[in-house]
């Protein structure tokens, strides 16, 4: 399962703080770091490789460009807080040093801390003090992590910007060398940076963001299948078809024929 990238979270890029209410959220990722802070009731929760079921007085963190998602098991109230990088990049550097960061939390003492603080933000308050919340938590999460472990950075990661780019031009000709001249990379080390933060290619990539696109429009029932892939940025209905069944397991035509039937 390929988590999808929040373009839109990305563009606001502004802090985020609220209450769910057993609720369902994709697999996505962005390149914020985000709490999900279970209140009562239980919560399944996955980041990247690893699966919890949360329960009251648990809490998860995914850290920038961790694939995440939440589903509720029935009556559930989680908190929600979705950092910027830009906003204390001090601590996420840290954190993003940890190679082997477990991403679910249930010490009392830590779960209390973030959970108060968070609650705080959620009423608002000026710059500073939401700022001062935020320290105290991410404080919080790195006194709980091995103090004799030495740190391992993580590859650098792709630019959010390379993302957004990315989400806004799909449907126009693109490649890893016009994608890395933009940016003022080498299209070698675009290539690594991809692999090593997706685990996929830059290739995958663009072709995951436009089947996205074309299921999309193909759910939508007011386009052809030709028109779909066209107006996805696929450039012959040859590559469409190859990618949607490697993708899918299935044709276009089969795949549209049972959003018809259903």
């Amino acid at each position: 399962m390929q988590p999808n990238f929040n373009l839109q979270r990305e563009i606001k890029n502004e802090l985020v703080c609220g209450i769910s209410k057993s609720s369902v959220t994709p697999f996505h990722f962005h390149s914020h770091i985000e709490f999900y802070i279970v209140l009562y009731g239980k919560i399944e929760v996955i980041v990247n490789d690893k699966r919890k079921i949360l329960q009251g007085g648990e809490f998860s963190v995914a850290l920038s460009y961790d694939a995440h998602s939440y589903r509720a098991l029935g009556d559930a109230k989680a908190i929600y807080l979705i950092i910027p990088q830009s906003y204390v990049k001090d601590f996420t550097d840290q954190l993003m040093g940890r190679r082997e960061f477990f991403p679910f939390i249930d010490d009392p003492e830590t779960v209390k801390t973030v959970t108060d603080a968070a609650s705080k933000l959620i009423l608002g308050g000026n710059e500073l003090t939401r700022r001062g919340l935020i320290f105290l938590i991410l404080g919080a999460i790195l006194d709980k992590l091995p103090k004799d472990e030495s740190p391992h950075l993580k590859p650098h990661a792709p630019s959010p910007e390379i993302l957004i780019y990315v989400g806004k031009h799909f449907r126009e000709e693109m490649s890893l060398a016009t994608v890395a001249k933009e940016f003022g990379y080498s299209a070698s080390y675009l290539s690594r940076m991809f692999s090593e933060t997706f685990g996929i290619s830059f290739r995958k990539y663009l072709t995951l963001t436009r089947l996205r696109e074309a299921v999309l429009l193909l759910q939508s029932a007011d386009m052809s299948i030709t028109e779909c892939a066209m107006e996805s940025g696929f450039s012959s209905m040859r590559s469409f078809y190859r990618a949607f069944r490697d993708e899918f397991a299935t044709t276009p035509k089969e795949y549209y024929a049972n959003i018809c039937k259903n």
